[in-house]
C-alpha cells in the first residue's frame, strides 16, 4: 500500500510538471507576433506622417524585418506605416528604413532615416535610432516605438 502511494505522489509532480510545461509553450506561441521559429519575438514601430502636404516615399529597407519584408512604400501625409523587426533570444537586431521626402508637385525636397532597434532578445526595450532628415520637415520619437513627422515650423 506504501508503494502505491508513492508512486501516485511521483505520478502527480510528472503530471505538474507537464502541464507547467504546456502552460510556458503555449505562453511563448501567445507572445510571438509572426510566424517565426521558436525564440524569435518582433517589436512593432510606426512612422507617423503628420506633414499636411508631404509624402514620404521608401527607398530602401534593410535588416530583420518580419518575413515577408514590407514593400517599398508610399506614407502619404496623414498616413502611418508599422514596421515589425524580429529578434532572437539572446541578441540585438535593427531594421532601417530611408525615404524620400516627395512634395505634392512630386518633387524630392529632402530625405529621412532611422533605425528600428529590437532588443527583447536581450530584454532591452525596443527604441528607434539615428534619425536622420534633411528638407522641409521635424521629427520626433515617442514612446521609443513612433517616430512623427511634421511640416518643419
Amino acid at each position: 500500500m506504501l508503494k502505491k502511494q508513492v508512486k501516485q505522489t511521483k505520478l502527480t509532480r510528472e503530471s505538474v510538471i507537464l502541464i507547467l510545461f504546456i502552460l510556458i509553450l503555449l505562453l511563448l506561441k501567445r507572445k510571438r507576433k509572426c510566424c517565426c521559429s521558436v525564440g524569435e519575438t518582433t517589436e512593432g514601430f510606426t512612422v507617423f506622417n503628420n506633414t499636411t502636404n508631404l509624402s514620404l516615399v521608401a527607398t530602401s529597407y534593410t535588416g530583420d524585418f518580419q518575413s515577408p519584408k514590407p514593400q517599398l512604400n508610399t506614407i502619404a501625409a496623414g498616413d502611418t506605416f508599422n514596421y515589425e523587426v524580429v529578434t532572437e533570444f539572446g541578441s540585438i537586431e535593427d531594421g532601417s528604413a530611408k525615404y524620400n521626402v516627395v512634395n505634392s508637385s512630386n518633387q524630392v525636397v529632402g530625405t529621412l532615416s532611422c533605425t528600428f532597434r529590437n532588443g527583447a532578445g536581450l530584454g532591452a526595450a525596443p527604441t528607434i535610432r539615428f534619425v536622420k532628415s534633411t528638407g522641409p520637415i521635424d521629427t520626433r520619437v515617442s514612446n521609443n516605438r513612433n517616430l512623427i513627422v511634421t511640416n518643419q515650423s
